[in-house]
């Protein structure tokens, strides 16, 4: 949609919109990389809508208090010229107008009645608007969420890390034990439903040499990430290293991920 199309467009087509949006996002054929464009544009024609219902309460009201004000004003008027009236008047037709003073304070008790249920529904109106924005925001949060895998391929000795989540996750640097962090000089891209590979043959070999048979070493590996929104994440793994079919091999497990790469 254009931006002169948008300043035409009614509130059935922004609708009309909206719906076009989330049945793309719901279509199990598009791209997971649209899908955060598809949720703010709908939410962009949402508060739109919002604001334009807004606007319109906005006017009713202003037009209900000049109303209320007119008329109390009327009613100051009345009252005056009922004063002067009962003045000049026998006791029966001040009574007359006194009655219809009461009639007209009761239609000015029903108006204000009106306005304060107007003022609760535009509250809950904004409520339902508010929830319906955290909900959209809640979801484009977890598309960003990282989600990552780490196992030890025997044959190849290499450690395999699978993007299980629905972002693009750059690895930045690594640190195994004890040892250096050790940072990328060309940071690598896992996209969803990828992996990398890291060569882990060395620390196979010197644990084959240092390993004593029929027992286990536990060492810590790190990675450190980041999300499309460039959010950093600290991948922590336990990795074991046990003899197996008279080789050692690796363990995987404890896979945690916190925000942020630390100070180590």
């Amino acid at each position: 949609m254009t931006f002169d199309e948008f300043e035409e467009a009614n509130e059935e087509s922004l609708r009309r919109e909206t719906k076009v949006c989330f049945d793309k996002y719901n279509n199990p054929y598009t791209g997971g990389l649209d899908k955060p464009a598809l949720l703010l544009e709908a939410q962009f024609y949402i508060q739109e809508l919002g604001r334009r219902e807004d606007s319109r309460i906005a006017r009713r009201d202003f037009r209900m208090e000049l109303i209320v004000i007119l008329l109390i004003g009327l009613e100051l008027v009345t009252a005056v010229l009922l004063a002067i009236w009962g003045s000049r008047e026998q006791d029966r037709a001040n009574q007359k107008q006194l009655s219809a003073l009461v009639q007209m304070q009761g239609v000015l008790q029903n108006l204000n009645t009106s306005s304060q249920t107007t003022a609760a529904t535009l509250s809950q109106l904004k409520a339902v608007t508010e929830t319906m924005n955290g909900a959209i925001q809640k979801q484009v949060g977890l598309f960003y969420d990282v989600e990552l895998n780490i196992v030890y391929e025997k044959n190849s000795k290499t450690l395999t890390v699978s993007n299980n989540g629905r972002t693009n996750v750059v690895i930045w640097g690594v640190k195994v034990d004890d040892r250096e962090k050790e940072m990328m000089k060309e940071p690598q891209i896992i996209p969803p439903n990828g992996t990398y590979n890291f060569a882990f043959e060395a620390y196979q070999g010197f644990y084959s040499q240092t390993l004593v048979k029929n027992t286990s070493e536990d060492l810590a590996f790190l990675l450190f990430v980041a999300n499309e929104k460039n959010e950093r994440f600290t991948v922590r793994d336990t990795l074991t290293a046990v003899w197996r079919d008279e080789t050692v091999t690796f363990m995987s497990h404890n896979n945690e991920i916190v925000p942020g790469w630390g100070k180590k």
